[in-house]
């Protein structure tokens, strides 16, 4: 008989980076019956859109609400943006103890891993607001494992600064700048913020170091 083929491994940075995006204790998204998502809910998505980006967080969340009323299990991407946004627009209402149960509606609502990483953002965003540091890092943490966007690595460099999770944050901004390079958007907030790591370790010619760099980067 045919040799049996044996299932592909992951590597272990790769089980750690799933295990992170599961690690919120949300469930799995299940197969819902969606419900047509129709131009009339389309309209309302993007009515909302329109008022959110204008910073009229009352009415976004007026349209956003009407867009599921229209369609009130729609397709999972637009789901997870209606549950996202309708999120951002609570917590700039103040409103973020239901901020939090939106962004984790969006999450539990997409499969997985999410489509973006706008909601771990977002989270990471409200407890940064609470001064909750280690919900904000586990947040950021799976966002940079979903997209490793270099300013989402800087801000998670920065907050286990916060928390004084010193070697693991000079690691964390090394391997921002290790994947993304010098061109990448935050690279001179990395460089800077590993200059404060230095100096918080006392070590000087490291701290010069990404004086230069930073400079360099700013050129």
């Amino acid at each position: 008989p045919p040799p049996k083929r044996r299932a592909a491994r992951r590597s272990p940075r790769a089980r750690r980076q799933a295990l992170l995006l599961f690690s919120f204790g949300l469930p799995l998204c299940t197969q819902a019956v969606e419900t047509p998502w129709t131009p009339q809910a389309a309209d309302e998505l993007s009515a909302a859109d329109g008022y959110q980006q204008s910073g009229d967080w009352g009415q976004a969340i007026t349209h956003y609400r009407r867009a599921l009323q229209i369609s009130p299990m729609p397709p999972a991407f637009q789901r997870y943006v209606i549950y996202n946004n309708l999120g951002w627009s609570m917590y700039h209402m103040g409103e973020w103890g239901k901020a939090e149960e939106h962004y984790k509606h969006a999450l539990r609502a997409s499969p997985q891993p999410p489509p973006t990483d706008h909601a771990y953002i977002n989270l990471a965003t409200l407890h940064k607001a609470e001064n909750r540091i280690k919900p904000t890092i586990k947040a950021y943490r799976a966002a940079v494992a979903l997209t490793h966007q270099s300013p989402t690595w800087a801000q998670l460099g920065w907050a286990l600064l916060q928390d004084f999770q010193l070697d693991e944050a000079t690691q964390t901004l090394h391997d921002a700048l290790a994947y993304r390079g010098d061109e990448a958007p935050a690279a001179q907030e990395c460089h800077n913020y590993l200059g404060v790591l230095y100096s918080f370790k006392r070590q000087w010619s490291q701290v010069r170091e990404r004086d230069r760099d930073r400079d360099r980067v700013l050129r």
